[in-house]
């Protein structure tokens, strides 16, 4: 009897970021999870989900698309609106989007939950780290990680990067905020 795979709830930023990924999660039944209430503008926003939807449709890939509420955001994130890269902000940011992730793996039955921003080399890893695995505690979940360093995860995402531009994905320039694009 062929051994079962776990479910996975995977939570995406980009099209180019999740590439990375697709040899590191073949062992998982995977379900693609877009909450970014975060990227701003809403056609910014709508430009990235477009890509997220094609290749979910190359990998027959299910996805799972919250609400947009940029407002959700901007309100806990005041009071950190010059707060530098990989600051305070960032970390508010990471938190919402991992713990939302973690409850909806929760609520609908996955075992595992992970992020395209633990493998980023512009993002604290450390962190993102430390609070999925805190989330997956408070939620009995597992969370995948991958232990790459900083170089690795470079090479990584400029192998992705290539293959990006030749499915003619988007590529953003900035992390999706409002704050990262000045």
């Amino acid at each position: 009897m062929p051994k079962m795979k776990s479910k996975l709830l995977f939570h995406i930023c980009c099209s180019t970021c999740f590439l990375s990924y697709l040899d590191l999660l073949k062992d998982y039944e995977l379900v693609i999870f877009y909450y970014n209430p975060n990227t701003y503008p809403q056609n910014e926003f709508e430009k990235r989900l477009n890509d997220v939807k094609n290749i979910c449709k190359m990998y027959n890939l299910q996805l799972i698309i919250p609400k947009y509420d940029f407002q959700e955001f901007l309100a806990l994130t005041k009071g950190h609106e010059q707060d530098s890269e990989n600051g305070k902000r960032c970390e508010i940011c990471f938190k919402l989007r991992l713990e939302r992730t973690a409850k909806e793996a929760k609520e609908y039955g996955f075992t595992h939950f992970s992020t395209t921003l633990n493998l980023s080399p512009y993002k604290n890893i450390g962190f993102i780290n430390k609070i999925s695995q805190s989330l997956a505690a408070n939620y009995n979940l597992n969370y995948v990680f991958f232990d790459l360093n900083k170089k690795e995860r470079f090479q990584l995402l400029n192998k992705t990067k290539e293959k990006s531009k030749e499915l003619n994905f988007y590529r953003q320039k900035y992390c999706g905020c409002n704050f990262s694009k000045k």
